[in-house]
């Protein structure tokens, strides 16, 4: 009797085992939930940069002529740091805001877009963008010195005139910007904030010598 005990015993746990087995089997699958912050950023920026500027026209009607350089980068690499490949089709949103640091009021607001030198990540045709692990998407931001509300960042700044040649010449005094950039490049990733850096400008008035 307790061999025949043992027996029933033993094929009620197989069934139920059997039975939890097939119901785990039905369950549906859970769904999915990115990884939380599977992208590192970091920022590549020239930390002091002169430029150099021509006036066509005396103030008080200030028009400027060339600028050396004629614009500033500011980059943003992301980074994968998750295990697996992210891919998805791109969702480019973000900036690069440059304000002055006497007043954060006084600032350029400029678009970021895929760069350059990105080995293929981002597919122009399909619009995929592709981030294996480790590799990194570069993001790219240029800014003409101009505010946003139209005028030259350099007219915000003071000046003393110096000797130059048979004329004068303006030198600002150097301006400090502040970069904040956010961006976001995948619709299910969440917009990264990155570190606020900072530059220094040095702008300075050249005389465009003609004959």
């Amino acid at each position: 009797m307790s061999r025949a005990g043992l027996s029933i015993q033993g094929s009620a746990v197989v069934l139920l085992s059997l039975a939890l087995f097939l119901s785990s089997c039905e369950d549906p699958l859970p769904p999915y939930v990115p990884p939380p912050d599977p992208l590192s950023g970091q920022v590549a920026f020239p930390r002091d940069l002169l430029v150099t500027y021509t006036i066509l026209a005396p103030d008080p009607v200030l028009i400027v002529g060339e600028l050396t350089p004629s614009t500033y980068a500011v980059k943003v690499g992301l980074t994968n740091t998750y295990e697996e490949t992210l891919q998805d089709h791109a969702n480019i949103a973000g900036t690069a805001e440059l304000s002055w640091a006497r007043d954060s009021t006084v600032k350029a607001t400029i678009p970021l877009s895929i760069g350059d030198g990105n080995g293929g990540l981002f597919d122009p045709i399909t619009g995929m963008l592709t981030i294996d692990p480790g590799k990194t998407l570069w993001l790219k931001a240029s800014w003409n010195f101009r505010l946003d509300d139209g005028t030259y960042a350099f007219t915000r700044v003071p000046f003393h005139m110096e000797n130059f040649g048979a004329g004068l010449v303006r030198v600002h005094d150097p301006m400090v910007m502040m970069i904040r950039t956010n961006v976001r490049v995948f619709a299910k990733v969440s917009t990264i904030r990155l570190e606020i850096c900072a530059v220094t400008l040095w702008f300075r008035q050249i005389i465009k010598r003609t004959g």
